[in-house]
């Protein structure tokens, strides 16, 4: 899912204003490991640029679905979406920072909205192959319909229990 909605998603878990930083922080943890991807695009768009292909904004943003980008990037991208690199950072900060827990908890909700949200999810990477294929939500427009009606209809139910 698109990193505004797992801020969303944490600030609507928590409901804490005190704890807003660190909730949207945390739920940004995981896709620090998207950050190759990022650079690859624009290292295939900087190549072609000086081609003499040019694109705009928009192209760039349909282009990004269509790079490939090598295995090694994915690793990183797999790790950073590991449920085994959520426990070690868990465990990390329960020893040195244990004030600071909620960011775990919103690292864990995103990797939960990522399995059903992403083409291929390996939750248990390095240590296992097993892959769960997903519907990207850039693929399919339904999908983030489904996450804003779901955000909204959560948010709605919350307030008014409260």
């Amino acid at each position: 899912m698109d990193i505004l909605s797992h801020a969303l998603w944490g600030a609507t878990i928590v409901r804490d204003k005190e704890l807003l930083p660190l909730v949207i922080g945390g739920s940004l943890v995981p896709d620090a490991g998207s950050l190759p991807q990022v650079f690859e695009v624009l290292r295939v768009y900087y190549r072609d640029y000086k081609k003499g292909v040019k694109r705009n904004f928009r192209e760039l943003l349909t282009d990004w679905k269509e790079i490939p980008s090598r295995e090694s990037v994915f690793s990183i991208y797999y790790f950073f979406h590991s449920f085994f690199t959520w426990l070690v950072f868990t465990v990390i900060l329960f020893l040195i920072a244990k004030d600071y827990l909620i960011i775990s908890l919103c690292y864990f909700l995103h990797l939960i909205i990522d399995l059903p949200t992403h083409r291929e999810a390996r939750p248990f990477f390095p240590f296992s192959k097993f892959r769960l294929k997903g519907i990207y939500f850039l693929d399919d427009w339904r999908v983030f319909l489904i996450n804003i009606f779901l955000l909204v209809i959560i948010n709605l139910i919350i307030v008014n229990l409260t």
